[in-house]
C-alpha cells in the first residue's frame, strides 16, 4: 500500500504514472467502462453498473471485498491497481394476485 502522493515504482525502479483497473461482470448486466483500463496516477475513475431488464445487482466487489450493491462506484486519487466486479441475479416474476371472493 502506498501513502497519498507517493508514486509506485516498478521492478526496475521507475516511477509509475499509470494505474490499472480491471473491471468485470457476470451474466445479467454490464459495467462501464469494462475490461482493463489505464488511468493516470492520482486521478479518479467512475464505473456504472447496470442490470439488464429482469435482473438486479446481486453484489459488487472492489479489490475482492464485497460492498453494498450500488449502480455507480468511484475510485479516487488512484495510487495503486484495483479490481471491480459485479454479479447479477434474475428477478423473480411477480406472483399473480388471487381473486378475492
Amino acid at each position: 500500500m502506498t501513502m497519498a502522493g507517493e508514486k509506485l515504482s516498478d521492478s526496475a525502479g521507475r516511477m509509475r504514472s499509470v494505474i490499472t483497473i480491471t473491471a468485470s461482470c457476470g451474466h445479467g448486466g454490464s459495467i462501464t467502462p469494462s475490461s482493463r483500463l489505464h488511468v493516470g496516477y492520482g486521478l479518479s475513475k467512475m464505473f456504472v453498473i447496470k442490470p439488464w431488464r429482469g435482473y438486479s445487482i446481486s453484489d459488487i466487489e472492489v479489490d475482492g471485498v464485497s460492498i453494498d450493491p450500488v449502480n455507480m462506484y468511484m475510485f479516487t486519487n488512484l495510487t495503486e491497481d484495483h479490481t471491480i466486479s459485479a454479479t447479477f441475479k434474475r428477478n423473480k416474476p411477480a406472483t399473480p394476485q388471487q381473486p378475492v371472493g
